[in-house]
C-alpha cells in the first residue's frame, strides 16, 4: 500500500493490473494504491499532485528525443531550480529561473544525452517534483 497526500480532483484511475486498486477517501486528500506485490506486469504510478489536483510541473514529449519541455505553473516570481539525473545520480543539467508569468516554460536540449532513464527534480519554494523522463533515440 502506498499513500499520498494532498491529491485532490484525481478523477477515476485506469489501466491498473487486475491485483491492485486505487481509493481516494472523500475530505482527505489521500490517494491509496493498493495490490499484490507479485501481480503480473509492469506497475508504475506517478502522482505530482498539489493541493487544488493539478501538477504544478510537466514534462513533454516523454519520452523524448531531442528537446524536453517543463511546463510549470503557478509559481509566477519565484526561484525555480531544475536538476535533470541520471540514474547513478550524476546532474547532468541545471538551471535556475524566475517565471513572470503564472504558466512558463523551458526547454532543454537532451539529444547529446545517452539513452535511458533520467529524473527531473523542479523546486519551487515549498513546492517539489520529481518527473521521471525517457531519453530515446
Amino acid at each position: 500500500t502506498r499513500t499520498t497526500t494532498g491529491a485532490t480532483g484525481i478523477g477515476t484511475p485506469t489501466g491498473l493490473p487486475a491485483s491492485v486498486t486505487a481509493s481516494q477517501a472523500d475530505n482527505t486528500n489521500t490517494l491509496t494504491l493498493s495490490g499484490n506485490s507479485t501481480a503480473a506486469g509492469l506497475f508504475n504510478y506517478s502522482i505530482p499532485l498539489t493541493a487544488d489536483g493539478l501538477a504544478f510541473a510537466t514534462v513533454m514529449p516523454n519520452p523524448v528525443t531531442n528537446t524536453l519541455y517543463l511546463k510549470v505553473q503557478n509559481v509566477k516570481d519565484q526561484n525555480v531550480k531544475v536538476t535533470l539525473m541520471d540514474a547513478a545520480g550524476r546532474s547532468m543539467i541545471e538551471r535556475r529561473f524566475i517565471p513572470q508569468a503564472n504558466q512558463h516554460q523551458e526547454e532543454f536540449e537532451v539529444s547529446d544525452l545517452a539513452n535511458g532513464i533520467y529524473f527531473l527534480w523542479v523546486n519551487a519554494n515549498e513546492k517539489n517534483a520529481v518527473l521521471k523522463v525517457l531519453k530515446i533515440q
